[in-house]
Order: C-alpha cells, then sequence, then structure tokens
C-alpha cells in the first residue's frame, strides 16, 4: 500500500543523507584542498616501534607527538651527528599527499660552545625499510626561534610511513666538542594550512549523520 507521508520522509531523508555523505568524501579527497594545520610536539622518548638507537645517540629515532603528555628532557646533538624525530603514527590509508607549502619548526636550542654554527634540519619520512627520505631542507642555527621547510615538490608519505624531521650539526674546526642541546618542551613541528589530514583523512560528522539518514530512509522504505 502507498503510504505518502513514507514516501515523503523515505525521501526527503535519502535526499539529505547523499547529499552530506557526498559533500563528505569531497571534501576528504586531496584535490578538495585543506583542512587545517597540525602541530607534533618534540619529546626525550625513544619512540616506541621502530628499531633504532636510544633517542640521545647518534642516528637515534625521537618520538614526536600531538598531545603533551611525553617526557621532554634535553637532548644533547654532537657535531657530524644525526637526530631524527619521528611521529607516532604512521600514515594509515593508501597515502598522505601534501601540497608544497612552508612547514613551521619551533626551535629552542643552545650552543655547546659560544660560537654561532649551523646545522641542517631536514623535513621527510621514515620509509618501510626505516630509512629517513628527504623532501626539503633548511639551515638553522640556535639564535632563531622559528625555521622555515619548504618541500621541493608536493610532499607524499605513503601507507606505513611515518613523518619525520631530521636534524643534521656540522663540524666546525674549533677546540672540544661542538654540541647543539635541545630544549624538547619548547620545540614542535606545525604542518601547512593545506594539511589533508594526517595520519588518515577525519570524517567530519556531517558525513557520519548522512550515512545514519540513509540508514533510516532505507529502513523506512523497507517498512
Amino acid at each position: 500500500m502507498f503510504h505518502p507521508r513514507r514516501e515523503a520522509t523515505w525521501s526527503i531523508g535519502l535526499i539529505i543523507g547523499l547529499t552530506l555523505t557526498v559533500s563528505t568524501l569531497l571534501l576528504a579527497m586531496p584535490s578538495a584542498g585543506a583542512q587545517e594545520s597540525q602541530t607534533w610536539n618534540f619529546t626525550s622518548q625513544d619512540h616506541a616501534v621502530l628499531d633504532s638507537p636510544n633517542c640521545d645517540e647518534d642516528s637515534g629515532f625521537c618520538l614526536m607527538e600531538k598531545d603533551t603528555s611525553g617526557v621532554t628532557e634535553d637532548v644533547t646533538l654532537e657535531e657530524e651527528q644525526v637526530m631524527t624525530w619521528v611521529a607516532s603514527e604512521p600514515v594509515e590509508i593508501d597515502s598522505v599527499d601534501f601540497q608544497q607549502a612552508e612547514w613551521t619548526l619551533t626551535l629552542d636550542c643552545e650552543e655547546g660552545i659560544t660560537i654561532t654554527g649551523q646545522g641542517t634540519v631536514n623535513l621527510g619520512a621514515i620509509d618501510s625499510e626505516g630509512t629517513f627520505v628527504g623532501a626539503g631542507e633548511s639551515a638553522y642555527d640556535c639564535t632563531e626561534d622559528e625555521v622555515s621547510i619548504t618541500p621541493n615538490d608536493d610532499f607524499e608519505i605513503s601507507n606505513g610511513e611515518y613523518l619525520a624531521i631530521q636534524f643534521e650539526l656540522d663540524a666546525f674546526s674549533v677546540t672540544g666538542t661542538y654540541t647543539h642541546t635541545f630544549i624538547t618542551e619548547n620545540m614542535g613541528l606545525s604542518s601547512p594550512s593545506t594539511d589533508p589530514g594526517y595520519p588518515v583523512w577525519e570524517v567530519s560528522s556531517a558525513g557520519l549523520l548522512g550515512v545514519g539518514l540513509l540508514g533510516i530512509a532505507l529502513i523506512a522504505r523497507r517498512r
């Protein structure tokens, strides 16, 4: 039997549900642009997943995370050594594609000898083999509060890979060992406003509502 009210409810629910669901999927696509900038806070902790030297050792992997619950003791990098901070979570979808845009490193470091010496900071990813792959670099020194890093091209991190930022301290012809000591509690890495969502595009509440309305409409239609 035909029920006008039931048919009208089904039609309205179907239209609204489809509209919200399709809109959400379009917004989640990389080509649809960004959501918002994110910040990863530096810690002095070893990375829990990657098999590597300790955070405070040469070529060690340190943890950076979006919350502020980690241990943030000072970490020292000696000349000609490398230290890498790695996001706590890997990419959970096929890939996260960042447009070529400026990232910001909030920096707080102290020099072990009274001399202004430069190091290099390189933005990139840790691949499935545990190897750092750079996407863009910039020079830095401890007189700076912020350092801008722009990838050489669009920046893609594939499934299972980790966002990472690597520091390398140049060698200097000075007496004694030259060092940079990082004050991790004051340091962080911020993505550009074109960040599509790392480690996975987030499904909005509107999209979830749309799916719910579609389900209600289908139930009403069957009845």
